[in-house]
């Protein structure tokens, strides 16, 4: 709820939760088993400059939004670097952001949700 929307990198296609894995509380919500998920790795940033960032986890595939959008490297200036490790920053295109932002329902609740089990935290 704190964050209606976010870029992410795919890591894993979609997949069904393991049994063997069992239910276990993410960022995004409550996984149970069968679940279908993405494994992603998030991107921050603002404006439309995101940085990929070590945060992975998986996404619930109903609440993917937009997929393969336009995306260009920006170059990484030295003081940007962390332990010498240049850090990964991509430009989202103008559009594809406007279309996120006016696709995105004016609420967040199970309703809009696609009339899907409660996924949020109380």
């Amino acid at each position: 709820m704190q964050e209606p929307w976010m870029i992410a990198r795919v890591r894993r296609a979609a997949y069904s939760w393991p049994e063997s894995v069992g239910s276990q509380y993410h960022w995004m919500g409550k996984v149970i088993p069968n679940d279908r998920v993405l494994w992603v790795q998030k991107l921050e940033g603002s404006g439309n400059v995101f940085t990929i960032t070590e945060k992975e986890f998986p996404v619930f595939v109903e609440d993917v939004r937009s997929v393969k959008l336009k995306m260009t490297a920006v170059k990484t200036r030295k003081s940007s670097r962390l332990q010498g490790k240049p850090l990964e920053r991509l430009e989202l295109c103008s559009n594809d952001k406007a279309g996120i932002i006016a696709s995105m329902p004016l609420t967040l609740d199970v309703s809009t949700k696609g009339k899907i089990r409660e996924t949020f935290f109380a």
